[in-house]
């Protein structure tokens, strides 16, 4: 028995389509041409997949059986194709890219999804590190790209370097919290739970943001967050993180006389020291992009 990549193709396009003519629209092949393919895979492997009687062939149920098999090599054969097709126009199927938990989560899917209408096959891994361990992976051509906080907004370094945008940072807490402790200095809040994201220290801005006696270390967002809603302290966080709660009065922004204005950061991106390939570079100009509506 030899089987086809065509007829694999052919008999899932018209099991997806209901139709020869459908399915030769969308394979761009007219609709004899599917039905003789079709013909020849049923006597191939001895089975009738679809019942012709009607206006419009019907999967049998044998046919039935065999669709999601048929679906999943032919999903597989056409994304074989496409990195053969990568591979032999040297361009990148696999990316390693950085990033820092306090960055717009909304920035890297707007710039995921407009990479796959591109690339649809390229796999993207997305990273946490320290800076550190961020620059030596790049400087190593370990990684690719990185888009992280950096307090002086520079990388110091021989990688190329961006910068993005400035976000800004505000102090809150819960209703509750802010009741009970009547905050209105910094020297207040020294006394009181600050709860701080241990990216802080990654991206080195824990000596700026973490002013408490009393600081609580964090890996998640959504856990700190939650912990802010039951009044476990107060914290400093990008501001997109909470303006939804804030507008919603699950939180509260404290007004704190030292701060004297907004707190803002410089959000950097990094790429390796190599030359980078053409998926690489159209993330870095999406994710750039993305940053302008930031700013």
């Amino acid at each position: 028995m030899k089987v086809s990549y065509e007829q694999v193709k052919a008999f899932v396009a018209v099991a997806d389509t209901g139709s020869f003519s459908a399915a030769g629209k969308l394979l761009g092949k007219h609709r004899t041409t599917l039905g003789q393919a079709i013909t020849s895979l049923e006597i191939d492997v001895d089975v009738t997949l679809f019942d012709r009687s009607g206006r419009y062939p019907v999967l049998t149920e044998q046919g039935h059986k065999l669709y999601q098999q048929a679906k999943a090599l032919a999903v597989a054969s056409s994304a074989f194709e496409q990195l053969c097709l990568y591979e032999s126009q040297e361009v990148e199927t696999e990316l390693k890219v950085y990033y820092s938990e306090q960055i717009p989560k909304r920035l890297i899917a707007d710039a995921m999804k407009a990479l796959r209408a591109r690339y649809a096959q390229v796999r993207v891994h997305w990273l946490k590190g320290t800076n550190a361990q961020v620059l030596a992976s790049l400087e190593n051509n370990e990684s690719d790209l990185a888009i992280v906080v950096r307090p002086n907004g520079d990388s110091i370094t021989s990688i190329d370097f961006s910068l993005l945008f400035s976000m800004q940072y505000i102090v809150c807490a819960s209703p509750s919290f802010i009741k009970k402790s009547r905050p209105s200095s910094m020297a207040d809040l020294q006394h009181w739970h600050q709860l701080v994201l241990t990216d802080y220290y990654h991206s080195s801005l824990a000596p700026t943001i973490c002013t408490s006696n009393q600081v609580e270390h964090y890996d998640s967002i959504t856990l700190l967050l939650s912990m802010l809603e039951a009044g476990e302290g107060w914290t400093i966080l990008p501001k997109h993180f909470v303006e939804d709660a804030i507008e919603n009065r699950q939180f509260e922004e404290l007004s704190i006389q030292e701060l004297n204005g907004q707190l803002h950061f410089p959000v950097v991106g990094w790429q390796a020291s190599k030359s980078m390939g053409p998926v690489a570079s159209y993330l870095m100009d999406l994710i750039k992009q993305e940053s302008k509506r930031l700013s």
